[in-house]
């Protein structure tokens, strides 16, 4: 038979559970901790404050917020992170906050490590697309040490390219297993904005034709009146005027040779054109008589009825009906 081991009970076994308690809290705001003086220091960086890749001119004063410390945790990050040195203040203070909640403290190694994965992968990223950046007087790698050596070593064998294809697909493989991003609900978006976005082109380009198709009549029923009237006032007054000047002399010449006893000469008379109307559409085509404009003028006042009156008609013929014993009502 084996001894079963007695389980420890007095203020030993409190005090150790209290510990385990305590330190996943205390890992969480030492990365806090660590997350603001990073961050502090690399917002604050100088180039010309003392560090492991600088000497001082004499006189200068360290101007980093950090101090010496701050100067030289700053100078290290950028050098071997570059633009991500930013991207791990933030992380590590996004991981502490993340394990003082409930249950937080369970999966912390697990996604420091991701973390530290993401920023590996995102330094690559980087020197790939961008080869340097100017920070406060200095210029350093945007991939730092580790994205360089990373980038070179893909570059080898995959090409630029072929290397950022691949860098961009692990770094989707780690947002689709670290979160809970769908790429289901990415390209139905996408499906769903560009639907949107035809749709509204498609409405926008036949708004577009109608408005040209308005303004193309517009501009035709204008030049068809203006060519019409632009002749009617002055012009055809005056061609009227020398018409009647001379039948007036014809008829005169006619007359004194009358008087005369002269045989006049058959005199031709133009016909009277008819008078332009101002809308064409309205002349009188074949058999068909326009409405007259009498139609336009007000109606004559109705009659009004008196109710009396007919109240007293009501009455008589209900009474004459009684008389030839017929029973009704009259309404």
């Amino acid at each position: 038979m084996k001894k079963r081991k007695k389980r420890k009970s007095g203020p030993a076994s409190k005090n150790s559970r209290k510990k385990k308690l305590r330190s996943p809290e205390v890992f969480s705001l030492l990365l806090i901790i660590i997350s603001l003086f990073a961050f502090i220091s690399l917002i604050s960086y100088d180039a010309r404050d003392p560090s492991w890749a600088s000497v001082t001119t004499p006189g200068h004063s360290t101007r980093n917020y950090g101090g010496k410390a701050g100067a030289y945790l700053a100078e290290g990050l950028l050098q071997l992170f570059g633009l991500s040195a930013f991207l791990l203040s933030l992380s590590f203070g996004y991981l502490g906050i993340k394990a003082l909640l409930p249950r937080g403290e369970k999966r912390l190694l697990r996604r420091l490590g991701g973390s530290l994965l993401l920023i590996i992968l995102l330094c690559a990223l980087f020197s790939l697309l961008f080869h340097s950046f100017t920070w406060h007087g200095a210029e350093i790698q945007s991939g730092g040490l580790l994205g360089e050596i990373l980038s070179s070593f893909l570059v080898r064998y995959f090409s630029q390219v072929g290397s950022l294809i691949f860098l961009l697909a692990l770094i989707l493989l780690f947002i689709l297993f670290s979160t809970e991003f769908s790429l289901g609900r990415l390209v139905g978006f996408f499906a769903r904005f560009l639907s949107f976005a035809f749709k509204n082109v498609r409405i926008q380009i036949t708004h577009y034709k109608k408005s040209k198709a308005k303004d193309k009549m517009r501009k035709k029923v204008i030049e068809k009146y203006t060519q019409t009237t632009e002749k009617s006032p002055k012009e055809e007054i005056g061609k009227e005027a020398e018409t009647a000047d001379r039948k007036f002399k014809k008829t005169k010449e006619a007359k004194k040779e009358l008087k005369k006893g002269e045989r006049p000469e058959p005199v031709l008379i133009e016909a009277v054109r008819p008078e332009k109307l101002l809308f064409p559409e309205m002349e009188k085509k074949g058999d068909y008589n326009l409405p007259p404009f009498t139609l336009l003028d007000p109606g004559a006042p109705a009659e009004q009825i008196d109710k009396d009156e007919l109240y007293e008609k009501k009455t008589r013929i209900e009474e004459k009906l009684r008389e030839f014993r017929v029973d009704g009502e009259v309404k």
